[in-house]
């Protein structure tokens, strides 16, 4: 078999199409060799920004059980019935907030008592005292009798009946006197007595409002309003 150079070119004879798909594909080709060609700027590497001042945190992640650092169970120091109760789980709470009320009625009364008893030995104490006045007064006129009755006796003018019965004035008045003084003295024992009735009571009108003894979380709540708490032998936990 014999193939002639006409035959053998119209074999390998290119469509159109193919021919525009081969040039577009050479174009493409050579743009891009050209931009890889092209130097490229280099890359700035330093990032500017305003200067400013803060706070570097640092987290950590970690699995546990929390527990407090510090835990401080509030009770109460006297018994009564629970008034009112003003926080509750989580409640955030600050030192010298007030927690809860116990009823404080039978406090004011014995406050109210305490006072009453320190009022009246006070005004007895005022008794007291005026009444020493009035024995020395009646010792330093006695005082001057028996001086006056004394000199008449030397002088043989008084007799020696009055001598002694001025003396015996004298020594009575001074036996009020020192009595007198006694009973201010026991008075004012009294007085102080009464005083610290006072404040005892106070203190306990005080107690009846229980306060937050640091700043922190409620974290336990073991009361309610109406419930009465005894702290006869050891201080409950509210």
């Amino acid at each position: 078999m014999t193939f002639s150079p006409s035959s053998s070119r119209r074999g390998f004879s290119l469509s159109p199409p193919v021919v525009v798909a081969l040039g577009l594909l050479a174009v493409v080709l050579v743009t891009f060799a050209a931009c890889q060609m092209i130097p490229k700027a280099p890359k700035d590497p330093y990032r500017f920004g305003t200067v400013t001042r803060g706070d570097l945190n640092r987290t950590v992640s970690a699995s546990g059980t929390l527990q407090a650092l510090i835990t401080v169970q509030v009770g109460s120091q006297i018994s009564g019935q629970v008034r009112e109760v003003l926080v509750d789980f989580n409640t955030v709470v600050h030192s010298g907030d007030v927690l809860a009320i116990i009823d404080p009625d039978t406090y004011t009364s014995r406050v109210q008592s305490a006072q009453a008893d320190l009022g009246a030995a006070a005004a007895l104490l005022s008794q007291q005292q005026a009444n020493l006045k009035q024995a020395e007064a009646q010792l330093a006129l006695d005082k001057a009798n028996f001086d006056r009755t004394q000199y008449l006796a030397n002088q043989n003018i008084a007799s020696r009946q009055a001598l002694d019965q001025a003396r015996a004035t004298l020594q009575r008045s001074q036996a009020a006197v020192d009595v007198a003084r006694a009973q201010i003295g026991a008075q004012r024992a009294r007085v102080v007595q009464s005083q610290a009735s006072v404040r005892s009571a106070s203190v306990d009108l005080a107690r009846t409002r229980i306060v937050s003894p640091i700043d922190g979380v409620v974290v336990q709540r073991s009361i309610e309003p109406g419930q009465t708490v005894a702290a006869s032998f050891q201080a409950p936990v509210l």
